[in-house]
């Protein structure tokens, strides 16, 4: 016998609405965990020109034009660029503990004649975003053009980077004013060979050597 016809249809359709509300539910989705790397790089065109030098265990953050408190230039259909400082924000959660966050940021505020004061604050915000547990490097920039200003701006970074023991200097504008021959006319952007200088430059900081 066919018991179905003997029981309402609109019965049969709220039973089965009522099973499947009854049902156990599934396990949680489990929350996707970023992934994260023991050194992240926000740079300027510097590093955005020389990314090949750099393993995949570097997560590298940079865009040409790009200085601590201004966005960079971004290429045609990609989002906006972001500035330094909020570069490095978006930075942070990607550093494995105990990593490394290195800078290379301020060739381009050097030129577009940001007050030093200015340039202080800035700094100060990079450093309060790094977690106690997170270590610090910085590329010292360097313009030949504006010399006396690059040099108040090493001056500072100087003072800034020297304040805990795992917070290191590179001292890139030293290799640009003693080897021109790893440049580009332009004085500020590395050849293929100044890019690998660079990077081995920055794997000696974070090795423990730095200056």
């Amino acid at each position: 016998m066919n018991i179905r016809k003997f029981i309402p249809v609109n019965t049969m359709i709220g039973a089965i609405a009522v099973a499947l509300l009854v049902l156990p539910a599934g396990p949680p989705a489990a929350a996707v965990e970023p992934t994260t790397y023991p050194v992240v790089i926000v740079g300027d065109s510097i590093i955005d020109r020389t990314r090949a030098a750099y393993s995949s265990k570097y997560l590298i953050d940079a865009a040409a034009g790009r200085g601590l408190g201004f966005p960079g230039v971004s290429d045609p259909g990609l989002p906006a660029d972001v500035s330094g400082i909020e570069a490095v924000r978006r930075s942070i959660p990607l550093i494995e503990p105990g990593g490394w966050l290195v800078v290379e940021l301020g060739t381009n505020d050097i030129s577009e004649q940001v007050t030093t004061g200015l340039f202080l604050a800035q700094m100060q915000v990079v450093t309060d975003l790094l977690p106690d547990d997170r270590c610090l490097v910085w590329v010292l920039p360097w313009r030949e053009r504006r010399y006396d200003r690059a040099l108040v701006y090493q001056s500072l970074i100087g003072q800034g980077v020297r304040e805990q023991p795992c917070w290191r200097l590179v001292a890139w504008s030293a290799v640009n004013r003693q080897i021109p021959a790893l440049f580009q006319a332009d004085g500020i952007h590395p050849t293929e060979a100044g890019g690998l200088v660079l990077a081995a430059m920055i794997r000696t900081a974070i090795s423990g050597g730095g200056v």
